[in-house]
Parts: structure tokens; C-alpha cells; sequence
């Protein structure tokens, strides 16, 4: 069974939501959302990296919210911050069940990202 989550990208007060059907977990996009918050400043624009989300594949602009997520994120370049909540969306209401301080390690890295950047 996938794990699946949904993205909240905040940049200059404005938002778009991305959905990602698999690897949802922190390990997965948990991690390639933080490397595209260090790649944002290595110079690349934060629509940059949202055209290149979506247009290899790996993520889906969406409207609403999915009701099978396990995993909601906000990746603000605003702040400058990733943050991950572990939630319970299978009603008719998103509960957050607890917040995840994110970590990079690189021994769990599952990779989602690998082809954003290339």
C-alpha cells in the first residue's frame, strides 16, 4: 500500500497544494523536501522547483484536500522551514495526530527526489 501526502508550498504569502501518491513518509518526501528548500538557496526560484515537482512526475498540483493522506507538509520558503504533520484524514476531517520534527539522515534517505533536479 502507498503512503501517501499532500504538500502545502508557501512562497510570498501565496500557496498551491501538491499530492504525492507514494514513499509519503518522512524518510521519502519528508527528505526530498528538505533538499528542495536547500536547493532554493543554491539560487534555484521556489516556482523553479514546483514546475520541476510536477513536471517529472513526482508530484501534482491539487485542489482540495485528499482524503487518504497519512502525511500533510508545509514546505515555506517564507520561512524557510519544512514542517510534517502525521495525520488521520480518512473522515471527513483532517485531524493532525502529532507534528515530526524533521531530521535529514542520510542512511534513510529513500531518494524520492532523484529525478527532480536532473
Amino acid at each position: 500500500m502507498s503512503t501517501r501526502s499532500q504538500i502545502k508550498v508557501i512562497h510570498n504569502g501565496k500557496s498551491v497544494e501538491l499530492y504525492h501518491h507514494c514513499d509519503g513518509y518522512p524518510e521519502g518526501v519528508g527528505f526530498c523536501l528538505l533538499k528542495i528548500l536547500e536547493k532554493e538557496h543554491k539560487g534555484w526560484h521556489p516556482s523553479e522547483l514546483v514546475t520541476e515537482m510536477v513536471k517529472k512526475g513526482n508530484f501534482e498540483i491539487t485542489f482540495g484536500r485528499h482524503c487518504d493522506i497519512e502525511y500533510y507538509y508545509e514546505l515555506n520558503f517564507d520561512k524557510e522551514v519544512v514542517n510534517c504533520m502525521e495525520v488521520d484524514n480518512w473522515g471527513d476531517s483532517m485531524e493532525i495526530l502529532r507534528h515530526i520534527d524533521l531530521q535529514y539522515d542520510a542512511e534513510k534517505d529513500v531518494y524520492v527526489d532523484e529525478e527532480i533536479f536532473k
